[in-house]
């Protein structure tokens, strides 16, 4: 369904999402896990997932991924994130290293060029922006509570493998 202010003037309107996400990763299990809830007007859905031999970055990138695979349409996604690396790689970093073709300032490669590939893909598809949020408050009236909730999954499911 495609929404227009007018159709004179011929411009979508994206529906509003916000993600909430967090990645983990345990080295004493080797254990990844990433979480993320997506909500949009009174729908919630939940992704999470886990995996061996990975990063915690990588859960990071993952958990907004895996999340952003759930859309069925272009959207506007506000990304709440507790992870400086995928914050400042939404907003500003991936669109340089792209420029770049995939090399950083410093040129050395990107890491996990692979996820942030796919992120960009979605950048193309979807308008996101990135909000970086405190971590682990714990507190109830928190303004961003989603992300304890998407913390504590993905701490839970590092734990032990599937």
């Amino acid at each position: 369904m495609t929404t227009l202010i007018s159709p004179q003037e011929n411009v979508y309107i994206f529906p509003k999402v916000n993600l909430y996400t967090d990645g983990s990763y345990r080295p004493t299990t080797g254990i990844g896990s990433h979480a993320g809830i997506l909500q949009s007007d009174d729908h919630v859905l939940l992704v999470s997932d886990s995996s061996a031999d990975t990063t915690i970055n990588r859960q990071e990138l993952l958990a907004v991924i895996a999340s952003l695979n759930t859309l069925v349409r272009p959207c506007d996604v506000t990304i709440y994130s507790d992870s400086n690396y995928v914050v400042k790689g939404i907003n500003s970093w991936m669109h340089q290293w792209k420029q770049q073709n995939w090399i950083t300032t410093k040129g050395t490669p990107v890491a996990n060029r692979d996820l942030w590939e796919a992120l960009f893909h979605h950048g193309s598809t979807h308008k996101l922006m990135a909000i970086w949020v405190k971590a682990h408050t714990g507190q109830a009236h928190h303004p961003y509570f989603e992300n304890n909730i998407v913390d504590n999954i993905a701490q839970s499911m590092s734990i032990k493998p599937k």
